[in-house]
Protein backbone atom coordinates (compact mmCIF):
# COMPACT_ATOMS: atom_id res chain seq x y z
CA UNK A 1 0.00 0.00 0.00
CA UNK A 2 1.30 3.48 -0.78
CA UNK A 3 1.85 6.18 1.87
CA UNK A 4 -1.14 8.25 0.66
CA UNK A 5 -4.69 8.09 1.97
CA UNK A 6 -7.21 6.11 -0.06
CA UNK A 7 -8.74 8.70 -2.42
CA UNK A 8 -12.14 7.01 -2.46
CA UNK A 9 -12.39 6.97 1.33
CA UNK A 10 -11.38 10.63 1.55
CA UNK A 11 -13.85 11.56 -1.19
CA UNK A 12 -16.73 9.78 0.55
CA UNK A 13 -15.92 11.40 3.90
CA UNK A 14 -15.71 14.86 2.35
CA UNK A 15 -19.01 14.26 0.49
CA UNK A 16 -20.68 13.18 3.76
CA UNK A 17 -19.36 16.33 5.42
CA UNK A 18 -20.92 18.52 2.74
CA UNK A 19 -24.18 16.55 2.90
CA UNK A 20 -24.24 17.24 6.63
CA UNK A 21 -23.85 20.94 5.91
CA UNK A 22 -26.74 20.91 3.48
CA UNK A 23 -28.93 19.69 6.34
CA UNK A 24 -27.55 21.69 9.25
CA UNK A 25 -25.96 24.95 8.20
CA UNK A 26 -22.41 26.05 7.68
CA UNK A 27 -19.13 24.18 7.57
CA UNK A 28 -15.48 24.87 7.99
CA UNK A 29 -13.17 23.58 5.26
CA UNK A 30 -12.47 19.86 5.76
CA UNK A 31 -9.03 18.90 6.98
CA UNK A 32 -7.35 15.73 5.80
CA UNK A 33 -4.56 14.15 7.80
CA UNK A 34 -2.88 10.78 7.92
CA UNK A 35 -2.09 8.51 10.82
CA UNK A 36 0.45 5.71 10.80
CA UNK A 37 -1.19 2.53 12.13
CA UNK A 38 0.66 -0.11 14.17
CA UNK A 39 0.74 -2.40 11.10
CA UNK A 40 2.63 0.23 9.12
CA UNK A 41 -0.22 1.37 6.84
CA UNK A 42 -1.46 4.91 6.65
CA UNK A 43 -5.08 5.60 7.68
CA UNK A 44 -6.72 8.76 6.36
CA UNK A 45 -8.59 11.04 8.77
CA UNK A 46 -11.01 13.65 7.52
CA UNK A 47 -12.43 16.20 9.93
CA UNK A 48 -15.47 18.25 8.94
CA UNK A 49 -17.08 20.62 11.41
CA UNK A 50 -20.55 22.01 10.89
CA UNK A 51 -22.60 24.48 12.84
CA UNK A 52 -26.34 24.94 12.80
CA UNK A 53 -27.51 27.89 10.79
CA UNK A 54 -29.55 30.58 12.56
CA UNK A 55 -33.34 30.61 12.32
CA UNK A 56 -34.69 31.68 8.96
CA UNK A 57 -35.03 35.41 8.57
CA UNK A 58 -38.63 36.48 9.02
CA UNK A 59 -40.45 37.86 6.01
CA UNK A 60 -41.20 41.02 7.95
CA UNK A 61 -38.16 43.31 8.19
CA UNK A 62 -36.64 43.92 11.60
CA UNK A 63 -37.78 46.94 13.61
CA UNK A 64 -34.56 48.91 13.45
CA UNK A 65 -33.74 48.10 9.82
CA UNK A 66 -36.82 49.88 8.50
CA UNK A 67 -36.86 52.97 10.67
CA UNK A 68 -35.22 56.03 9.15
CA UNK A 69 -33.06 58.23 11.36
CA UNK A 70 -35.35 59.76 13.99
CA UNK A 71 -38.29 57.58 12.90
CA UNK A 72 -40.11 55.50 15.51
CA UNK A 73 -39.27 51.80 15.46
CA UNK A 74 -41.70 48.99 14.66
CA UNK A 75 -42.27 48.29 18.39
CA UNK A 76 -42.79 51.97 19.11
CA UNK A 77 -45.36 52.15 16.27
CA UNK A 78 -47.40 49.43 18.00
CA UNK A 79 -47.17 51.25 21.32
CA UNK A 80 -48.24 54.57 19.76
CA UNK A 81 -51.08 52.86 17.88
CA UNK A 82 -52.49 51.42 21.10
CA UNK A 83 -52.14 54.78 22.84
CA UNK A 84 -53.91 56.62 19.99
CA UNK A 85 -56.65 53.97 19.89
CA UNK A 86 -57.28 54.50 23.61
CA UNK A 87 -57.35 58.29 23.12
CA UNK A 88 -59.77 58.25 20.16
CA UNK A 89 -61.86 55.19 20.98
CA UNK A 90 -65.09 55.02 22.91
CA UNK A 91 -65.11 52.88 26.02
CA UNK A 92 -68.53 51.32 25.31
CA UNK A 93 -67.74 48.90 22.45
CA UNK A 94 -64.08 49.47 21.73
CA UNK A 95 -62.04 46.55 20.45
CA UNK A 96 -59.64 44.98 22.94
CA UNK A 97 -56.32 43.61 21.60
CA UNK A 98 -56.19 39.81 21.47
CA UNK A 99 -53.09 38.98 19.45
CA UNK A 100 -49.70 39.99 18.16
CA UNK A 101 -49.56 43.15 16.08
CA UNK A 102 -48.75 42.96 12.38
CA UNK A 103 -46.60 45.90 11.33
CA UNK A 104 -46.07 46.70 7.66
CA UNK A 105 -43.50 48.99 6.10
CA UNK A 106 -45.32 51.47 3.83
CA UNK A 107 -43.89 52.81 0.57
CA UNK A 108 -45.48 56.22 1.25
CA UNK A 109 -45.48 58.41 4.35
CA UNK A 110 -46.37 57.90 7.13
CA UNK A 111 -44.07 54.93 7.39
CA UNK A 112 -46.04 52.24 9.27
CA UNK A 113 -49.29 50.31 8.86
CA UNK A 114 -50.15 48.64 12.17
CA UNK A 115 -52.89 45.99 12.42
CA UNK A 116 -53.61 44.54 15.85
CA UNK A 117 -56.00 41.57 16.15
CA UNK A 118 -58.75 42.52 18.58
CA UNK A 119 -62.27 41.66 19.66
CA UNK A 120 -65.38 43.13 21.23
CA UNK A 121 -68.91 41.81 21.88
CA UNK A 122 -69.62 41.94 18.13
CA UNK A 123 -66.75 39.60 17.31
CA UNK A 124 -63.19 39.68 15.96
CA UNK A 125 -61.66 42.67 14.24
CA UNK A 126 -58.54 44.78 14.01
CA UNK A 127 -57.24 47.99 15.47
CA UNK A 128 -55.63 49.83 12.56
CA UNK A 129 -53.18 52.72 12.57
CA UNK A 130 -51.26 54.44 9.81
CA UNK A 131 -48.51 56.41 11.45
CA UNK A 132 -44.89 57.49 11.42
CA UNK A 133 -42.55 60.24 12.41
CA UNK A 134 -40.58 60.42 15.63
CA UNK A 135 -41.83 58.55 18.68
CA UNK A 136 -41.97 61.80 20.66
CA UNK A 137 -44.18 63.52 18.05
CA UNK A 138 -45.95 60.90 15.91
CA UNK A 139 -47.77 61.70 12.69
CA UNK A 140 -50.89 59.69 11.90
CA UNK A 141 -53.45 59.73 9.11
CA UNK A 142 -55.64 56.98 10.41
CA UNK A 143 -56.58 55.34 13.69
CA UNK A 144 -59.58 53.06 13.68
CA UNK A 145 -61.22 49.71 14.06
CA UNK A 146 -62.12 47.24 11.33
CA UNK A 147 -64.13 44.04 11.12
CA UNK A 148 -62.11 40.92 10.55
CA UNK A 149 -63.31 40.30 6.96
CA UNK A 150 -62.13 43.74 5.81
CA UNK A 151 -58.46 42.95 6.30
CA UNK A 152 -57.48 41.10 3.12
CA UNK A 153 -54.13 40.80 1.36
CA UNK A 154 -55.38 43.25 -1.26
CA UNK A 155 -56.41 45.75 1.41
CA UNK A 156 -53.03 45.50 3.13
CA UNK A 157 -51.12 45.93 -0.14
CA UNK A 158 -53.18 48.94 -1.17
CA UNK A 159 -52.88 50.56 2.26
CA UNK A 160 -49.11 50.01 2.20
CA UNK A 161 -48.70 51.84 -1.10
CA UNK A 162 -51.21 54.72 -1.29
CA UNK A 163 -52.72 57.44 0.87
CA UNK A 164 -55.64 58.31 -1.40
CA UNK A 165 -58.99 57.23 -0.10
CA UNK A 166 -57.78 56.41 3.38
Amino acid sequence: MSGRPNATAVGVLVWLGFALVACTGTVAAPTVSSTLTPTGSIAPTVTVSASASPSPTPAVPSPTADAAEGEMSRDQAVEVCLRLHDEYGTAAESLEPTGTAQVYDRTVEPHWLVLIPAENSYGPGYIECILGGPYSDPVHIGVGEMVDESVTDEYIERTRTVNEGL
